[in-house]
């Protein structure tokens, strides 16, 4: 009798992988559409402190936090954006920040997370203009997860149905 132990991870994989080609395939058909009036928002600089577990030294990540809320929806938003650390004043999140200050109708695309009750903001559209856009970066994370998976599936399958010895 073969080893079932390659086989299990091999349809493990495979289902994620086709799990993965259904979120590329319709990830636009997946977001969901609020409107709205804001309420309140503010851009934030917060640094996120790493240790490391050989060094005494950590790293130290700043990232521009904008956070939102509408007015109809008691659900509040948040928008990260990695800072480097050399960079001016003003970042992205700043002129996403004023856009919203100004506008009088937000109309934004969200997907909720399988896993935890987060919600992931991807545009945002005001008043008829594009102010933010991420629905490219969505799809790339979940191409190469694709691939992956797709590679790790061949792998454990040939591990599997390989000629052996008859073992």
């Amino acid at each position: 009798m073969k080893n079932l132990r390659a086989l299990i991870p091999g349809f493990v994989t495979l289902i994620f992988s086709i799990y993965l080609l259904v979120d590329i395939l319709f990830s636009r058909s997946l977001l969901k559409e609020t409107n709205g009036i804001l309420e309140h928002s503010m851009v934030d600089i917060e640094t996120v402190i790493i240790p490391r577990s050989r060094s005494s030294e950590a790293d130290t990540n700043k990232f521009s936090v904008l956070s939102f809320k509408l007015k109809n929806n008691r659900q509040s938003f948040k928008i990260n954006q990695r800072l480097e650390k050399i960079h001016d004043s003003r970042n992205e999140l700043d002129a996403v920040n004023e856009a919203l200050k100004t506008s009088k109708n937000l109309s934004l695309l969200l997907k909720k997370s399988l896993l935890s009750d987060d919600v992931k903001v991807y545009q945002i559209n005001s008043d008829g203009l594009i102010i933010y856009d991420n629905t490219e970066d969505a799809g790339n994370t979940s191409f190469l997860l694709f691939f992956f998976s797709i590679a790790s599936s061949i792998f454990f399958f040939a591990i599997y149905f390989w000629p052996g010895d008859g073992k």
